[in-house]
Order: structure tokens, then sequence, then C-alpha cells
């Protein structure tokens, strides 16, 4: 089958909830709702490695690989005052120090293949104008490397 394009709105972000213990359990991975839009951003930093016997080519080393996931959305919240589930967790993970500040994120692709992150959370700004709804954005930036689920 040849390749086709991808709609952005297919792909789905779960952030796992620490209060759940049985990864097999209901609840493990939780959907962050109201997503509108997502940027997936790899990044390097590399090491000049040129000598004077490179003879005038550059050369270098990438030494370091980082990505950040930025969502952007609406605030999900019920007429009792309930968060969507999922953007409660992330604003949790965004209020933590020190090891508390790392979760998972599985990023699933519209063909179902899914890549997990160990992640910290910076929120963004929420708000709007008078004819909006409400805002709501989320920056996750990527610990250690990541995994393709299996």
């Amino acid at each position: 089958m040849a390749p086709v394009q991808v709609n952005a709105r297919d792909w789905t972000f779960l952030i796992r909830d620490p209060a759940v213990t049985d990864p097999a359990g209901a609840g493990y991975w939780v959907e962050i709702g109201g997503i509108t839009s997502m940027e997936i951003s790899p990044d390097a930093e590399d090491v000049d490695t040129t000598t004077f016997s490179s003879q005038g080519f550059a050369e270098h080393q990438i030494m370091q690989r980082s990505l950040e996931i930025g969502l952007e959305g609406r605030y999900l919240e019920d007429a009792a005052g309930l968060r969507d589930r999922g953007q409660a967790l992330v604003e949790t993970l965004a209020d933590q120090v020190g090891d508390a500040s790392l979760s998972r994120l599985r990023v699933v692709r519209p063909s179902g293949r899914t890549r997990e992150h160990v992640v910290s959370a910076r929120l963004g700004e929420i708000g709007g104008e008078n004819n909006d709804k409400t805002a709501w954005a989320v920056t996750f930036t990527r610990s250690g490397p990541s995994a393709e689920v299996v």
C-alpha cells in the first residue's frame, strides 16, 4: 500500500495515571482531551570536530538529541467543575519537581504505531478573548530515549 497523507487530528496523546498501578488495567493510560493542535519538535546539539587535518571541510558529531511535544487545545470542564482527566493529570505533573516531575506520554499515530516517552510538562497560557473558547496548552520535554511500543 502506498503511503498516504495523515490527518493531524487523528493523532492521540495518552498520559500515564500514576494512581493506577496495573499496566493492563483500565485508566492506566488516559487520553488528553480537547486537543486542536500538536507539534513534535526534535532537536540536536553537535560538537565541532574539525581539525587541521580536516583539509578545510567542517566536521561534527551529534552529542545530544532532544524532543519537545507541544499540544494546544480547549480547556475542558464539566458543569460540576470536573476537569478532563487527561488535562488534569498533565496539570498535576506540571506542578511537580524532582523525580515526581517525570511521567510517561504515549504518542499514537493514526496507523496505531505508538512511541512512549518519559517527559516533564510545562503548562502554557490558559485564556482567551471575549468570543473565544478558553485555550489550554502544554509543552512536554523528553527525558532520555523514546521507545516504540509493541
